[in-house]
């Protein structure tokens, strides 16, 4: 079973959740005003260039059974526009949104959704899957199949 990589930062109010039914809930949410403005020397006024506000949040819920392991992430950011004149308009993007199993008698997991498996030799994100197979403690054999996603960087519209 894979831990939470590093994806978006977020707040320092990480907290944790644990129910009665063996889930136990992590996350954080985070927001970011920003405010850029240029001041026109020969007239004395100030432009703003940009302003906006970037909410990030980033959720993992995890269960640990007798036989099974589920681990469910879910982040992403909504980044909102403030200015009138930036055509760009509000952003949003979901970089991870994954389930992953473990059945721990078999040696077998797999994982579904926007991920990243490096141990496949997929170099970023992709939408798709992974399946892994412990053979004997030393040896496991994995594959990946999926389609490549965007960075959320080159990413346009709302």
């Amino acid at each position: 079973m894979r831990t939470p990589d590093a994806g978006l930062p977020v707040a320092d109010t990480r907290s944790q959740v644990s129910g009665s039914d063996g889930w136990q809930l992590f996350g954080g949410v985070s927001q970011i005003y920003w405010r850029s403005q240029d001041q026109l020397v020969h007239e004395g006024n100030h432009r703003v260039s940009s302003s906006g506000v970037l909410a990030l949040g980033d959720v993992t819920a995890v269960r640990r059974g007798e036989r099974f392991d589920l681990l469910a992430r879910v982040n992403g950011a909504y980044q909102f526009n403030l200015v009138d004149f930036d055509d760009d308009g509000d952003v949003g993007w979901v970089s991870h949104a994954y389930l992953d199993i473990a059945d721990r008698s078999l040696g077998v997991s797999g994982t579904l959704g926007r991920q990243t498996r490096r141990q496949d030799g997929v170099l970023d994100r992709f939408d798709g899957i992974g399946i892994s197979y412990d053979w004997r403690p030393d040896i496991s054999f994995s594959a990946s199949a999926g389609f490549p996603i965007d960075s959320p960087r080159y990413t346009t519209g709302g």
